[in-house]
């Protein structure tokens, strides 16, 4: 079960990681030639963050159904309580997403630096539409 946790996980880190390496070259790119930052693109950022996180801790509410616990149960609670903690676990979703996509960044980094013109994030970040 924490596989399946970990890998969502890592998922998690490539979309965080594509998402902060567009925000990061549109700020470089808005320090060094003074071009206004679209506010469209805050939305955008913030979708992807917040869309993929919500989806993480939904996941792993759902998979507390087939692990065996006996403390924790999606059908113990009223509606308004499953869907209280569900948001509330979205909290810690992100901060996994974002350790993992820190990793993924410095290991793109020393990618970059190794193969020359290789950027995994860079086309992850143009596969989703994010802008560069």
């Amino acid at each position: 079960m924490s596989t399946i946790i970990t890998i969502m996980y890592v998922g998690l880190g490539f979309i965080y990681a594509a998402v902060y390496y567009s925000l990061f070259v549109v700020v470089i790119r808005y320090f060094d030639t003074a071009q206004p930052v679209d506010v469209g693109n805050w939305v955008t950022w913030g979708l992807y963050i917040a869309i993929p996180a919500l989806l993480a801790s939904v996941a792993e509410k759902l998979l507390t159904i087939f692990d065996l616990r006996e403390h924790e149960s999606l059908l113990d609670t009223d509606p308004i309580t499953g869907i209280i903690e569900i948001l509330s676990q979205a909290i810690p979703s992100f901060f996994r997403g974002t350790i993992w996509a820190v990793g993924l960044l410095i290991v793109n980094g020393i990618a970059m630096y190794l193969l020359g013109d290789f950027n995994m994030i860079r086309d992850l970040a143009v596969g989703l539409g994010l802008p560069l």
